[in-house]
């Protein structure tokens, strides 16, 4: 599977623009705010039909405009698709529109059609930034193998602001238990199954990081991603033993709740964390382990897609290779010959000169 065409109307800073790609590696050189991020951004959102960047829509579409459009087609052995969204406030309100094949579909229908890996230098910075990045990580792999997942993320959000707005209402005496009780079960339903699949998720990468690591590095150590829920999961692990744990988790802190007008346990406060050698790495790693640690939970976060969705998905390099070191580039393009690459730099000096001859360097327009 891969991309053969991206088109994007009014998206970001293009206001026209057509790109074709070959099957395996694209090198897109330019400047520093010349769009090579927002290029990955509007391929991304063919993977999700949202931002990675921002949490509203409003900010891909051109300053002035009313509108924006992203055209991928994807072509998986013989046959293509085409991919379509539109993002329009020309009525007054934000609708957002999906099509593949010229057909209207819902945003859950664009899951594994285009799947996608981002490796951007923020990465580099997951292993110490808010647990809230982290949970994002994990909610962007999984929401590409799972319209399960993506629909109970959306649901959490909704239960969480009524169950929120029930506590608040229960410290002002407006509000009675049976009301924090409905939402309870609700919260409890939705969370189950959001903390079983990030357990997964992780016990899955477990079984790639270390090999993956050690091939980095050239060492011989052993590195382990730990879940960190808002609770600890009980040793025999499913989902009735979760939502009874859960619902025992709620009451203990029942009035804390109350007093605080928020909820304090659930998958919304989950994290995750490294630990290598059995060292937490956040603590006593290197920036060097720390980059390395990044490009193996990448390059085993393509294997979790491949698994998943029976195809590769692309790999999206934005300028990191400015940000590693000639040993972590070398170990870097050794590993992503396997699907098509896309790599951006605001310099091809950046792109070790073997590497680059393997694709099609696009200049971008300044």
């Amino acid at each position: 599977m891969y991309l053969t065409t991206l088109k994007l109307t009014n998206f970001r800073n293009y206001q026209n623009l057509k790109l074709d790609f070959p099957e395996k590696l694209t090198i897109l050189v330019g400047p520093n705010a010349s769009g090579k991020t927002n290029l990955l951004e509007a391929i991304q959102m063919l993977s999700f039909s949202k931002s990675f960047r921002t949490r509203s829509d409003l900010e891909v579409i051109r300053w002035g405009m009313d509108f924006c459009k992203v055209d991928g087609e994807v072509k998986n052995n013989e046959e293509s698709q085409k991919l379509e969204l539109v993002i329009d406030t020309s009525s007054g309100k934000l609708k957002k529109g999906v099509k593949i094949n010229s057909v209207s579909k819902r945003a859950l229908d664009l899951i594994g059609k285009l799947p996608s890996v981002l490796f951007c230098p923020e990465d580099l910075n997951l292993i110490t930034a808010s647990p809230y990045k982290r949970r994002k990580y994990l909610d962007m792999v999984l929401c590409q193998v799972s319209k399960r997942y993506w629909a109970a993320l959306s649901e959490l959000r909704k239960v969480l602001l009524a169950r929120n707005q029930i506590l608040k209402d229960m410290a002002e005496h407006k509000a009675e238990k049976k009301e924090l009780d409905f939402w309870d079960s609700k919260l409890i339903e939705v969370g189950k199954l959001i903390m079983s699949l990030r357990k997964s998720l992780i016990d899955f990468y477990n079984t790639k990081l270390v090999s993956i690591y050690n091939q980095i590095t050239g060492e011989d150590k052993y590195l382990k991603m730990a879940y960190k829920p808002s609770f600890t999961l009980p040793k025999e692990f499913s989902l009735e033993s979760i939502a009874s744990k859960f619902k025992g988790e709620l009451e203990k802190v029942r009035w804390k709740e109350i007093v605080k007008q928020r909820t304090l346990v659930g998958p919304h406060r989950d994290d995750f964390y490294f630990l290598l050698d059995k060292k937490s790495l956040a603590t006593f790693g290197s920036r060097g382990e720390f980059r390395s640690v990044i490009i193996a939970l990448k390059m085993t976060e393509v294997s979790f897609l491949e698994e998943k969705l029976g195809q590769k998905p692309i790999l999206l390099l934005d300028d990191v290779f400015s940000e590693l070191d000639q040993e972590r580039r070398n170990s870097l393009s050794n590993m992503v010959g396997q699907q098509q690459t896309i790599v951006t730099t605001t310099d091809i000096l950046h792109i070790d000169r073997g590497f680059a001859e393997k694709g099609k360097v696009i200049k971008l327009p300044i």
